[in-house]
């Protein structure tokens, strides 16, 4: 318990010091932040579940969202509790439920860790390992204050399948445990199909491991009876999980790749089919499986058969490009993601410069890198001993992910926090291997002055990167790491929206940077032209026509046609960067910098001061006052269509 103190004041400290996010006056992380509290806000309002179309998303079409319910109702049920023990309103209590809800998230990974591979590991190397987590910047920041989308829960579901799988390798018996492994792989590709690859490859561990069958690894005989338990409780969860989510809709829609569907649901009874065939020929005792060839054959052959099948029923696998996504917008807003991006951005060098890529590669990968090196030493070392299951868990979980992400298009930013989950323990494990050697070669004064601040540099040296970077590199040179909320505030906007309410009896349509959208929608009632998404939306590119507009009448033009009653225009860089495609001249320029046309009247925002709405220079420094404030424009309603 006391360690488990250490790490939690630890992971309160790293919050705090690192000041990710400022959630005094209600901002979230990111617009996937926003747009998860409107899914819950509509949740709460109309009680239909299965309802995932938002219809104020780039009116008249709205959008039907591909994310799933699962952090849904845990965003819910936590403000309902917030609700009933602080007396707030349910709209306040959804706010603060984003905030607290990833923190204490981490709280519950890092004690799954901790009790999960307690008597697997020595309990110094639970130690440095959570000690390690807090410091990785990939996965602190799935548990950010305000970071309300669903990173940390399906961090949290992996983190317990990872730990699962491997006491079920260490102990014999267990079958009750192999039934909750199953629960918890449903409930990470469930609420994300992006665990797909880390949780095949956990349960792929689970093969290898039957293959090799170590002496030392207690629990491999029976591992047949213990697989064939976990898949097939996955599979009746998986398709539950399926109905749960869609309904009746659950059975018309076979192939989805960004949305939990059949395939996915399907995946659990392949490896089902695969682990029973296992466990017949074990039941028999054949001869195929009594050596490590042998199995490996059968493993193999069987393998391929599940995969087979699976390609069989879903043949758009082999399609390629699965997401329906808008090649415009897959252009000009997609593919410049760091997000969806890959981590070593080699072919960015000469637009982002070295010292960038290197620092964001060093930072994503450092410790796993370490941690793999070390790996393949101490599978050698400890192939005596019960550990050996959780060091062979780790390599294979690491390699099923270089393997497909390798051939997909490379290990991108949000799949990096997976790989450092899964080598965690390895790193941990050599860096205490590193304080013993110290302590064997050093004494005295020397042991003090040098195991103490190289201990301190393990730990801490994933963070490091970043801050040099920032202290080395001049600041006309650098890249900000920014976000929409650093660059441009539109709260003062959304609340003089809001204050003049419904026009004509409806709501208005308000046209703004698609980043800012998800917040409007949040902070108002009114519908937005689009909001960041993978799935195609005509107000994406209706925006971007506006913006980008070298002649005011070819952006009237298309707001009349789209009905937008208000145009907010961001004089931040980010923005500005956004729709530079526009060239000199862009109507979006032209609105910072000259009067606005006579069919725009600009609206007066409470607390906007001529400073915080003149336009970012590429080139400026950033000002220490904050981000800059939004313009508001009325736009006129002759411009708009006669209904």
């Amino acid at each position: 318990m006391r360690t488990v103190l250490i790490l939690l004041l630890l992971a309160a400290a790293h919050l705090v010091l690192a000041d990710k996010l400022d959630v005094s006056d209600g901002r979230l992380f990111d617009p996937d932040a926003y747009t998860r509290l409107i899914r819950v806000a509509a949740l709460a309002e109309h009680g239909d579940w299965f309802h995932a179309h938002i219809d104020r998303v780039n009116p008249p079409d709205g959008l039907t969202q591909h994310w799933t319910r699962p952090m849904d109702a845990a965003l819910l049920g936590t403000a309902r509790a917030v609700e009933a023990m602080a007396g707030v309103s349910f709209d306040r209590a959804l706010g603060l439920a984003a905030i607290v809800l990833p923190p204490l998230l981490s709280v519950a990974v890092i004690a799954i860790l901790l009790v999960g591979l307690g008597g697997v590991v020595a309990p110094a190397v639970l130690l440095a390992l959570g000690a390690v987590f807090v410091f990785q910047p990939g996965l602190i920041s799935a548990f950010v204050a305000g970071r309300s989308d669903h990173n940390a829960l399906l961090m949290l579901w992996t983190a317990g399948l990872f730990v699962a799988v491997v006491r079920l390798l260490v102990r014999p018996g267990g079958l009750g445990l192999a039934a909750l492994g199953g629960l918890l792989a449903v409930g990470a590709l469930w609420t994300g199909v992006e665990t797909l690859v880390p949780v095949v490859g956990v349960l792929a561990a689970a093969g290898l491991v039957w293959i090799v069958r170590p002496p030392a690894v207690a629990g491999a005989a029976d591992l047949a009876a213990k697989m064939i338990v976990l898949t097939a409780v996955a599979s009746v969860a998986g398709l539950a999980a399926l109905w749960f989510e869609r309904g009746a809709g659950a059975w018309t829609v076979g192939f989805e790749v960004d949305r939990y569907s059949q395939f996915h649901a399907a995946i659990f009874p392949a490896l089902f089919g695969l682990w029973a065939v296992i466990g017949g020929l074990e039941a028999l005792r054949a001869p195929m499986v009594r050596g490590r060839v042998g199995r490996f054959a059968v493993g193999a052959a069987l393998a391929a058969a599940a995969a087979g099948a699976v390609l069989l029923a879903f043949p758009q696998i082999l399609a390629g490009d699965w997401i329906p996504m808008d090649p415009f917008y897959r252009a000009t807003r997609f593919e410049m993601i760091a997000e969806y991006r890959p981590v070593i951005m080699a072919d960015r060098i000469n637009d982002l410069g070295l010292a960038w890529v290197l620092q964001r590669a060093v930072s994503a990968l450092g410790v796993p890198l370490v941690g793999a090196l070390w790996l393949a030493w101490v599978i050698w070392r400890d192939r005596d001993r019960p550990v050996l299951a959780l060091w062979l868990v780790s390599a294979l979980t690491a390699l099923t992910m270089v393997a497909v992400f390798g051939a997909v298009g490379g290990l991108q930013g949000h799949d990096a926090p997976y790989l450092q989950l899964a080598l965690l323990a390895p790193y941990a494990d050599g860096l205490c291997a590193l304080r013993d050697g110290l302590g064997r070669r050093l004494s005295g004064l020397a042991l003090a002055l040098v195991r103490g601040p190289v201990t301190v540099l393990a730990l801490v040296w994933p963070v490091l990167p970043m801050q040099l970077y920032q202290a080395l590199v001049p600041p006309a040179a650098r890249v900000e790491v920014r976000t929409i909320h650093d660059d441009c505030r539109i709260t003062g906007a959304a609340a003089e929206i809001s204050a003049r309410g419904p026009i004509d009896g409806r709501r208005p349509v308000i046209m703004a940077h698609v980043d800012h959208g998800p917040e409007l929608l949040y902070r108002t009632r009114a519908a937005v032209m689009s909001i960041p998404n993978h799935r195609y939306q005509s107000g994406y590119r209706a925006t971007f026509d506006v913006m980008t507009a070298t002649e005011p009448e070819a952006a009237r033009r298309v707001l009349a046609e789209r009905g937008v009653d208000y145009l907010i225009v961001c004089p931040g860089r980010l923005a500005a960067h956004g729709y530079a495609a526009g060239g000199g001249g862009a109507f979006r320029d032209r609105l910072l910098a000259e009067p606005s046309p006579p069919w725009l009247t600009p609206l007066p925002v409470a607390g906007v001061t001529p400073d915080t709405v003149a336009p970012a220079e590429p080139g400026q420094a950033e000002p220490r006052s904050g981000p800059r404030d939004a313009l508001l424009f009325r736009v006129d309603a002759k411009v708009r269509p006669t209904p």
